[in-house]
């Protein structure tokens, strides 16, 4: 059987899908950094005058979760945030007085990855399984397969695509980490080198 439209068509499995549609692409989106729902944005920031936070700013409203902060534009490295910050409710608490955000938010359908809706209509099968066959049996099956072949495949996939060197705070792990001339290497350094 194929649903036209689940708002309209009022039969049981239209209704456990709009039951469980929205929080489970929430619940998809938040699970991986997938590369489709990754927004960047500058916040709005504010003084905060409690606890060890200079200051605050809200969480942007589409975002499920925030991977980042960063205290200039140009600092945009996913590898490593120069900033320190946390979240409080609706707030992110910083000591920096600006604020540049890279966080997920539920992908346009258009920029839904393949995995991604794989991902989300086999979570979704989990949810509406037992409600709509009663079977635990066709339940574990879809858990077993979204846990053991779905998910593995997409964070797979997913980290294929890009790549940025690290970005670190000092010379010496820059020179223990950068590449040089395309090939990684090593260089050596004397005791007297190393940060004490």
């Amino acid at each position: 059987m194929q649903l036209t439209d689940v708002d309209t068509d009022g039969d049981k499995v239209a209704r456990q899908c709009l039951l469980h549609y929205d929080i489970t692409l929430e619940e998809i989106t938040r699970l991986h950094t997938w590369n489709c729902s990754k927004k960047r944005d500058e916040l709005t920031v504010t003084d905060y005058t409690e606890h060890h936070w200079d200051s605050q700013a809200d969480i942007p409203t589409d975002s499920i979760r925030v991977i980042g902060i960063t205290n200039n534009n140009t600092f945009y490295r996913m590898l490593r945030f120069n900033t320190d910050w946390a979240i409080e409710g609706s707030l992110i608490l910083s000591n920096s007085s600006e604020m540049f955000a890279l966080y997920q938010k539920i992908p346009d359908i258009a920029d839904m990855d393949a995995l991604f809706l794989r991902a989300f209509y086999t979570a979704l099968a989990i949810k509406i399984a037992i409600p709509l066959t009663g079977d635990r049996k066709i339940r574990q099956e879809l858990m077993a397969e979204f846990e053991q072949i779905i998910m593995p495949e997409a964070r797979r996939v997913n980290g294929f695509e890009g790549y940025e060197h690290p970005v670190v705070d000092s010379e010496w792990l820059e020179a223990t980490i950068t590449p040089t001339t395309g090939i990684e290497t090593w260089q050596a350094l004397s005791v007297g080198d190393l940060p004490l």
